[in-house]
């Protein structure tokens, strides 16, 4: 035996080696009495009583180890272990072939065949006995049977050499033999252990699956193939209020609470695969509950159906803090109605929906007259209060095809949708809606048991099949709102184009802006995005810039919504791309821009959903060899809801290209939360909108809150734009923020300055 391998496997074969050791001494020992009787009258008593001492005092030796190993098997090394059993093997061998040559008479045949005998025995039985051992056995082998070997050659002069061959020979066979018995030892003991481990694997596999079963945070439910519950853990017990007792051999009607819970599991059954989805649930106690189920069958390896198993997630409050984010997003904490964000989406469907339509639309924007009068009188709280009794008369006035919003202060929008395909009876039937909500507010309004009467201006602008957004369409109120205030409020007026020195800018910048790009009046800027902890430059935001030689430098505010509403943002865009790849590959190859950083570029969704938007990308990524994963286009959430499907397809294609993807302005749109699972988006920019007032209390504090906790559970890298002053970097920063963007720390710069920020 060797003392390497598996630990078990030596400890194993040691323990086989020792526990022969009571049988082999007794048996030994036994034989030294009988030939000490035996040649008690003919041998001198000394050598006898010499020979039986030192046969004792071995057989102690013997003992005293195996004693020691049966208390206490790791006191020595396996190596020390076999080094004692060698030392004894060859201490009991040469204390019999000691007597062989030295106790019996050479002229008693009948003293010698017992000796011989005796020792022939025993070695034989050693073949056995230390075959996990064949060096001891060796040792022990040929201390007995060398001395045997020159006693037998000096019996016979005819047949000495025969004798001492077939001594010889006797040796060899007991060797192989012990090597063979020893073999199938080491197999039989290999196997054991190999078995014995398995089944220590096996069992403690089973109690760690059951640890993971009652200890596992989801609710775990095990089905038989007849869906009754076999078995469910403490938490799904914690979910549905149900003890396990209770509940088994129960089938999910049980907890089931409509027919959409009850088709899940039907198909379940007959599909027999693993099958997702957000169900409605029955507590103990008679209240609902909503939680993601996800099953799946379990079958063995001829595909026989044994069950199924289910994990349950209760998200009933994930769902109620994403509602309760949305509709602080989207609905005003004063009033409780839409929002500017929500008001701004619906205006966009609806420009939409005309496209398609013979029938006009309109907007109606609202502003209460001297309204500051009451804040400063009365003060805000009060100024409040008659803001929401105003929209209450508003809503209960409000019809089907009608969406009020409030945009700010005394500041309220009404989309009237679906009105007339004829233009003049549109306009009558706004002017209708706009005389009807004057004559609603005459009525006056109660504060601390005071009545206040006010009046209103109204501003309304009709549209069809229109090229402006919804931006333009606002500005077209707002102007029509202008127009009422100044001729003496109380009263409405209609949006004409002459009206509007807005207007007319409006196509000024619209002929110049398409001769933009021939002229070479565009160019770029960089704004840099840090780490909001360190500091480090972690890449930068290209934005465009306009220097008309006419009109002088042209706001983005101003042209970018101009190119957006016309399809010169295809043209643009792709200049945008081509010299913002091809200045990134200058600081890629002057060693300043690295990977992970990235250079951001705003991409329309008209440029997005482009056809051909994807091949003019790979064309300019090729051009210019740059690697993908250098850019990160940013998109907007509106652009999520012009074709979910169709963005989907692109942004994979996209993403598998290494490109990644941030929403800009995340929290001024409609739609994005319910994206955000599907779509490969990485990054979220929250709006400078929010961060202005991030630092004190309120709605805008608890929004950028809830869009940071979104990016954490949601492993997406959280940039807050427009950071200006150290307490909002704070602030942020404690709120778990990783970049941001603003001028706080930088200014858009030109690329030359920009390489010396790199470069520091």
């Amino acid at each position: 035996m060797q003392s390497t391998g598996s630990p078990q496997i030596v400890n194993d074969q040691l323990d086989g080696l020792f526990k022969l050791y009571p049988i082999s001494i007794s048996s030994t020992y036994l034989l030294v009495l009988v030939n000490c009787y035996a040649l008690w009258s003919v041998v001198p008593t000394v050598h006898i009583v010499l020979w039986l001492s030192v046969a004792t005092v071995v057989s102690i030796y013997r003992y005293s180890l195996f004693a020691i190993r049966t208390r206490n098997s790791t006191r020595l090394s396996p190596e020390r272990w076999l080094i004692h059993n060698d030392v004894t093997s060859a201490l009991s061998g040469m204390y019999w072939g000691y007597g062989l040559l030295y106790l019996v008479p050479p002229d008693s045949i009948a003293h010698m065949l017992i000796f011989v005998i005796a020792v022939t025995g025993l070695v034989s039985g050693a073949s056995s006995s230390l075959s996990l051992s064949p060096r001891s056995f060796l040792l022990y082998m040929i201390s007995c049977l060398m001395p045997m070997s020159i006693l037998l050659y000096g019996m016979s002069d005819d047949y000495g050499w025969l004798l001492f061959g077939l001594c010889y020979f006797y040796i060899y066979f007991m060797w192989q033999t012990c090597l063979t018995i020893g073999e199938n030892a080491r197999l039989g003991i290999v196997q054991t252990v190999s078995l014995r481990q398995q089944k220590e694997e096996l069992i403690a596999s089973g109690r760690l699956l059951d640890l993971h079963f009652m200890g596992s945070p989801l609710g775990l439910i095990d089905w038989d193939e007849d869906l009754k519950i076999k078995r469910w853990n403490p938490a799904a017990a914690s979910i549905f209020g149900y003890p396990e007792s209770e509940i088994l051999n129960q089938k999910p009607d049980f907890l089931l609470t409509d027919n959409a819970g009850r088709d899940y599991f039907k198909i379940l059954r007959q599909g027999k695969q693993a099958l997702a989805n957000t169900v409605n649930s029955r507590k103990r106690d008679g209240g609902a509950v909503s939680c993601e189920w996800a099953s799946t069958p379990l079958e063995d390896g001829s595909g026989t159906l044994l069950g199924y198993t289910s994990f349950v997630t209760d998200i009933s409050k994930r769902l109620e803090h994403e509602q309760q984010i949305t509709h602080q997003a989207f609905y005003d904490a004063v009033t409780d109605l839409p929002n500017r964000r929500y008001f701004y989406e619906r205006l966009r469907q609806e420009m939409s929906r005309v496209q398609r339509g013979p029938n006009h639309s309109a907007v109606l924007f609202i502003d209460l007259d001297h309204f500051k009068n009451i804040n400063d009188s009365l003060g805000h709280a009060l100024g409040d209060e008659l803001l929401k009794q105003f929209a209450m008369r508003l809503q209960n006035r409000l019809r089907q095809h009608e969406v009020l919003a409030r945009l700010g202060g005394d500041e309220f929008v009404l989309l009237l949708e679906e009105l007339d395909p004829d233009l003049d009876k549109s306009q009558a039937i706004a002017g209708q809606v706009a005389k009807a909500l004057q004559t609603l507010i005459q009525e006056p309004f109660v504060l601390e048991n005071n009545p206040y009467t006010l009046t209103c201006s109204i501003g309304i602008t009709l549209f069809d099949k229109t090229d402006f957004n919804e931006s333009e369409i606002l500005k077209q109120a707002d102007l029509a709102l202008y127009r009422s205030k100044h001729r003496g409020r109380n009263c409405y007026s209609f949006f004409e184009q002459e009206m509007s020195e807005q207007a007319l800018r409006h196509l000024i910048l619209l002929n110049n802006v398409r001769e933009a790009i021939g002229s070479e009046e565009f160019s770029l800027v960089f704004q840099p995005q840090v780490d909001i902890h360190t500091a480090e430059l972690k890449g930068a935001e290209t934005l465009l810039r306009w220097n008309n030689s006419e009109l002088g430098r042209v706001s983005p505010a101003e042209f970018i919504p101009i190119l957006e509403s016309s399809t010169l943002i295809v043209e643009v865009g792709h200049w945008v791309l081509d010299h913002s790849f091809e200045q990134l590959k200058e600081w890629q190859l002057a060693a300043l821009w690295h990977e992970p950083m990235r250079l951001a570029i705003n991409i329309s969704p008209r440029q997005l959903l482009d056809p051909d938007f994807i091949e003019q990308v790979t064309a300019l990524l090729n051009k210019h060899e740059l690697s993908p994963s250098l850019i990160e286009f940013e998109i907007t959430e509106n652009v999520l809801v012009q074709d979910v499907e169709k963005v989907g397809v692109i942004l994979d294609k996209f993403a598998s290209m290494g490109i990644s993807f941030s929403i800009d302005d995340f929290g001024t749109g409609y739609s994005s939360l319910s994206y955000l699972k599907q779509l490969p988006i990485d990054v979220l920019k929250i709006d400078k909108s929010f961060i202005d007032h991030c630092t004190s209390e309120g709605n805008d504090q608890v929004i950028v809150r809830s869009i940071l906790s979104i990016c954490t559970e949601l492993g997406l890298t959280s940039v807050a734009e427009g950071v200006e002053t150290e307490e909002q970097q704070k602030k942020l920063q404690a709120m778990g923020c990783d970049l941001l963007q603003g001028y706080l720390y930088s200014r858009p710069v030109r690329a030359d300055e920009l390489s010396i920020m790199l470069s520091n």
